[in-house]
């Protein structure tokens, strides 16, 4: 049993501290308040985790401006590129079935592909080097239907030509990631969402979470809005927010936390997925690509990982300190880049700024622009 001038002594000792966190906590706070002076436009969700649990949260701003219903823990946001880790684990699932080879070519697994894609293997289009031509640069002028993954097929089987040798650079491509998706169809016999939401999220307790299709519900489903000065204009879909390899994943933060508890347990336990990461396609600066995300080793070799998801109406980002299973989630319904400013500022409070600034030279989001823009 514990003496009473031991329990006192340890009440003396723990109170300050739990007073300097939580004043700590309401600093950042009042940082981020400053950035939503209006609470009546549209938002953002953040969830910072260590050990897989929350140790700080914050929802602010509108998820849907006619209704006016507020942005929430349980809020769905289109994850936009954030996906792409989903889809590469999808396909790290297939491989570790045996049902497909990293250095398949894709011609054996899709059909009517042309010759000249032949070279181009899965690892490379998880890597971003497979050469192929951004699917975009082909759409029809005229385009007014979404396009799907099987749409982007036919685009680039329209237009074969290889930009580079594959395996030879780094070259973004969401060509590459909706053709994956297709991967997952051909090889699982299952849709895509379907093997997603089975495979992947069901055994992590991810239930509302889902890979979009036309006739998807999406529940508490945040919407998208262009803002310029004090207008806020609806920009929940383009052309290209139909495509799901890519960018068509909806999660809630509390969701994602499960995913990054997910990727950071894998990383921790399994050796060879953690050395496919260090194997990683070089981008700049030490920074790789892999299975759907950037990640450099720090000073001390500790892994951490990053992706961002930017398109009509949603900016995120997911950051995750691998050795200390620490991650940061920005979600936001609106593409004015105040995610940019979330981001660092929650870096610089949990003292992550300075091994982002030492690795990639520049801040976050002005980096992710020029790789995402081939600069």
């Amino acid at each position: 049993m514990r003496s009473p001038l031991l329990i006192n002594l340890i009440a003396v000792i723990l109170v300050p501290i739990f007073t300097q966190a939580q004043k700590n906590t309401s600093d950042l706070e009042a940082t981020l308040d400053q950035l939503f002076i209006n609470p009546n436009i549209p938002g953002a969700a953040i969830l910072v985790s260590q050990q897989g649990e929350t140790i700080f949260s914050y929802y602010n701003g509108l998820k849907n401006i006619e209704t006016g219903e507020h942005v929430g823990p349980n809020s769905h946001f289109r994850m936009a590129s954030v996906t792409k880790q989903i889809t590469a684990r999808a396909i790290h699932s297939l491989i570790q079935q045996g049902k497909i080879q990293a250095t398949s070519s894709i011609t054996e697994i899709l059909d009517n592909l042309p010759e000249e894609f032949f070279s181009v293997q899965v690892r490379h289009l998880l890597q971003h080097s497979s050469g192929l031509p951004d699917y975009e640069d082909f759409i029809p002028k005229d385009q007014k239907k979404q396009l799907s993954d099987h749409d982007v097929l036919d685009l680039i089987i329209e237009n074969p030509k290889l930009q580079f040798c594959p395996g030879d650079r780094f070259k973004y491509s969401n060509t590459g990631y909706c053709l994956l998706a297709l991967i997952v169809e051909k090889v699982s016999r299952n849709t895509f969402a379907q093997y997603v939401r089975e495979t992947l999220f069901k055994p992590i307790d991810i239930h509302d979470g889902l890979i979009y299709t036309p006739h998807s519900k999406i529940i508490d489903r945040a919407i998208g809005y262009h803002l310029e000065g004090a207008d806020c204009a609806y920009a929940d879909q383009s052309i290209t927010s139909a495509t799901q390899g890519d960018g068509g994943a909806y999660l809630a933060t509390q969701e994602m936390q499960k995913w990054c508890r997910l990727i950071t347990s894998s990383l921790h336990r399994d050796s060879d997925y953690r050395n496919q990461f260090n194997a990683g396609m070089q981008v700049k600066n030490n920074i790789r690509y892999q299975l759907g995300l950037f990640n450099f080793s720090d000073t001390d070799h500790h892994l951490h990982v990053f992706h961002s998801g930017e398109s009509t109406g949603f900016q995120n980002i997911v950051y995750m300190d691998v050795h200390n299973k620490f991650s940061i989630i920005v979600f936001t319904n609106r593409d004015d880049f105040i995610v940019s400013k979330i981001f660092d500022a929650l870096l610089a409070f949990y003292g992550r700024d300075h091994v982002m600034r030492e690795q990639l030279g520049e801040p976050t989001f002005l980096w992710l622009n020029k790789v995402y823009s081939g600069n």
